[in-house]
């Protein structure tokens, strides 16, 4: 089985977000293009969704079952980020129809 790599842009411009699945040795980041600043991300869940100030972040897995993960305070100066993770049950499809 291959792997897939994800990217997201903020509205913006400003921030990126990149992960890739299954795992490699390069984290999963977050990029602020304009602070030049980096901050580490999951690498086993796909980023789908930035706020328009980068502070919460919304990542999805698809296998072996869906889930949601909200992050949020990604530029505190704590090393604990704010989580919420939600495993849901059955088929859900993500995305536009």
């Amino acid at each position: 089985m291959g792997s897939m790599a994800k990217l997201v842009i903020s509205d913006d411009g400003r921030y990126v977000a990149f992960s890739k699945v299954p795992e490699f040795k390069d984290p999963a980041m977050l990029f602020d293009m304009a602070a030049r600043r980096t901050r580490l991300l999951p690498n086993w869940l796909f980023p789908i969704w930035i706020s328009r100030d980068a502070n919460r972040l919304t990542l999805a897995s698809y296998s072996p079952e869906a889930r949601l993960m909200t992050m949020s305070d990604l530029w505190s100066t704590s090393s604990m980020t704010a989580r919420t993770d939600v495993t849901l049950n059955g088929y859900h499809q993500f995305g536009a129809p």
